[in-house]
């Protein structure tokens, strides 16, 4: 596909499940960067030499076009924030004043995640902060959690009005960590516990509703339980006590120990105590 590309990047596709028109999709396209790094390093550690030059170069040729893209497209708005659309090229893509306003606002939300995660744009980069001011001042969060509202009509339980969709949680938390924000962060570890899961049980469906729906007593929750929804309170647990600092291709270069720990752990008398957490470096105790 890039051999043959006229614009440096990947074929369109599909925006996602609930959008159905094909498009140069900036967080398909950077998963796939970031796939193509990592194997990379994977093929170089395994012997194959022939394999991991072919990947890495592939990847280069893909960031080029994709930092050509990123750059023609990238909005700096008057309040300081930093809107990087998903749909690259086509220029029909415009700052969102409130994200969960309207449908394509909602999903931007929710995709968006998966570019801050990967570290296309570099922590603490000028684009990097700006795109955390513009989750800030956007409407991107409540208590913590991916922000959602479905504007489709549906009424599945989880959908049936504004919610939290924290399935995505996970890459924000990632995100949060790289750009040594720890009061975020403890605000999704500790909002998902108050908001996310259903109390004493901790089960989370796939989407949540916060805002009341008419007709209903609770609260209601999509396909509950659901394992990647409850892998979010995980990661954000685990990066209070160990975040993996990267090189500037992305690969582990170092490790930051409790360095978002809850302040409340340790107040005089009180301890914390890590056993066997994996990490790129082997386990760590």
């Amino acid at each position: 596909q890039l051999r043959w590309s006229k614009t440096g990047l990947l074929k369109r596709e599909r925006y996602g499940a609930d959008i159905l028109g094909p498009i140069y999709g900036l967080h398909a396209q950077v998963l796939v960067l970031q796939g193509l790094r990592g194997m990379s390093e994977v093929w170089a550690r395994t012997g194959y030499p022939r394999l991991a030059v072919e990947a890495a170069d592939m990847a280069t040729r893909l960031e080029v076009g994709l930092r050509a893209a990123v750059a023609a497209a990238k909005q700096t708005l008057p309040d300081g924030s930093v809107f990087v659309p998903i749909a690259l090229v086509d220029g029909k893509e415009k700052a969102y004043d409130r994200l969960t306003a309207g449908k394509r606002g909602s999903y931007w939300n929710l995709v968006m995640p998966y570019v801050r995660a990967s570290g296309f744009f570099r922590p603490h980069s000028a684009d990097a902060l700006g795109l955390l001011r513009y989750m800030q001042l956007h409407g991107s969060r409540f208590l913590g959690l991916v922000r959602f509202s479905p504007h489709t009509g549906v009424t599945n339980p989880g959908y049936e009005g504004p919610g939290s969709d924290d399935v995505y949680g996970t890459n924000v938390a990632r995100f949060l960590a790289d750009n040594d924000q720890p009061d975020q962060l403890l605000l999704s570890l500790y909002g998902k516990l108050a908001a996310g899961m259903t109390e004493n049980t901790f089960v989370s469906g796939e989407g949540s509703t916060i805002a009341p729906v008419p007709g209903r007593y609770y609260r209601s929750m999509h396909r509950p339980p659901n394992s990647a929804n409850n892998a979010f309170f995980l990661e954000a647990l685990r990066l209070t006590l160990v975040h993996e600092t990267t090189d500037a291709g992305t690969s582990p270069s170092g490790l930051e120990l409790a360095y978002a720990t809850p302040r409340a752990w340790l107040e005089p008398g009180k301890s914390i105590e890590v056993r066997r957490l994996q990490t790129s470096f082997g386990p760590l105790s």
